[in-house]
């Protein structure tokens, strides 16, 4: 705003000085010092009205650059959870997988002991129908 006041009293110089000479020479004088200044001042007003128009350009970028940051954000703490979720569940299969693998081991031995058990059944009626035959010879051998 300086520069317009400046600008103000030159032109009131150059009037005090114009009002020396002829008063139609003043005049025209005055009036083109005045056009200039108005000009100049038209065109500061463009300029700041550019400057302005461009930093409410780079508010509007800046606004939706925030925007964005925010939903990224949001979208980030989604994904943090989903990874604690994903975190825990894997935790619980691994217990599972590790309770399910005693179970196998614990089948295999009852397994083993099955297999035992039927041999030893296998021997047992074997050993009995051995002694079976061997008590009928003795019984066909004492008639």
């Amino acid at each position: 705003m300086q520069e317009f006041e400046v600008k103000g009293r030159e032109l009131e110089t150059a009037r005090i000085a114009a009002t020396s000479k002829e008063p139609e020479i003043q005049e025209e004088t005055v009036k083109k010092e005045e056009i200039a200044h108005l000009r100049e001042l038209v065109l500061s007003l463009l300029e700041k009205e550019r400057n302005l128009e461009l930093q409410l350009l780079d508010y509007y970028g800046l606004k939706e650059k925030e925007a964005s940051v925010t939903e990224l954000e949001h979208q980030l703490k989604i994904s943090a959870m989903e990874a604690k979720l994903y975190s825990l569940k894997i935790d619980s299969l691994q217990s599972h997988s590790q309770r399910l693998q005693a179970q196998l081991a614990e089948f295999s031995i009852a397994m083993k002991e099955l297999e035992a058990a039927r041999a030893e059944i296998n021997l047992l009626e074997r050993k009995m129908k051995l002694d079976e035959e061997k008590s009928k010879e003795i019984l066909a051998s004492l008639r």
